[in-house]
């Protein structure tokens, strides 16, 4: 569920968002965390940008959180 997921219906003349390019790039990341939990402490994009359907999305900062200590 995602607050705001009208905005990327596309609203005030803006086209619809590439809302199939989010869900990959949350599943990737999702992917990508269980596959290397055990050395991950937290992964966080912020902001994502949503580019028009069927352009992807660009995450603009990511930050990457490995664990530390035994």
């Amino acid at each position: 569920e995602l607050r705001g997921v009208a905005v990327l219906d596309g609203v005030r003349g803006q086209p619809p968002g590439d809302i199939e390019g989010l869900a990959t790039a949350l599943s990737s990341l999702s992917q990508f965390a269980t596959a290397h939990a055990e050395h991950l402490d937290s992964a966080e994009l912020n902001p994502v940008v949503v580019l028009p359907a069927g352009r992807g999305v660009v995450a603009l900062d990511a930050l990457i959180v490995p664990k530390t200590g035994p």
